[in-house]
């Protein structure tokens, strides 16, 4: 397990296994498909958790599980995208600086 800066481990959730991620907690039920997701702030872990069941889920609770995978995984797109205009963007700058350093050096040999 990771530790989170400022958060103590998670002890045994009932009926539920729980994976830590620096500052994110994963628990995910055993019996049904709920997985939730705390987020370590300052010293507290905060975020929505109910407790797993043994048995079947109710439909709310498997529309809230529906929105947040849908949610992260949408916040997982979004972030990859912007890495990729970084990336982008730092090499056209990169292009930008070589190129101008070619100029500087063919306007110093025409001077010379």
């Amino acid at each position: 397990m990771n530790a989170a800066v400022g958060c103590a481990d998670i002890g045994d959730v009932e009926n539920a296994v729980v994976e830590r991620r620096f500052d994110l907690a994963i628990i995910r039920c055993n019996a049904t498909t709920e997985t939730y997701f705390l987020t370590c702030v300052n010293t507290r872990w905060t975020g929505e958790m109910s407790p797993c069941t043994t048995g079947s889920i109710s439909i709310t609770r498997s529309l809230r599980y529906m929105y947040q995978h849908d949610q992260q995984q949408h916040d997982i797109h979004r972030l990859r995208l912007v890495s990729r205009i970084i990336v982008i963007t730092i090499s056209c700058i990169i292009i930008i600086i070589i190129i101008i350093i070619i100029i500087m050096v063919n306007v110093m040999f025409v001077l010379s």
